[in-house]
């Protein structure tokens, strides 16, 4: 069980990780076309 709860929270904070480096890309993006 713990294992499972384990993996799920991994999963999420890789899902934030991910979204936070679109983020950031898009941002450079915007700025670099400023």
């Amino acid at each position: 069980q713990i294992k499972e709860q384990i993996k799920y929270i991994s999963m999420k904070l890789d899902e934030n990780e991910r979204s936070n480096l679109t983020r950031l890309m898009k941002v450079k993006d915007i700025v670099r076309n400023k």
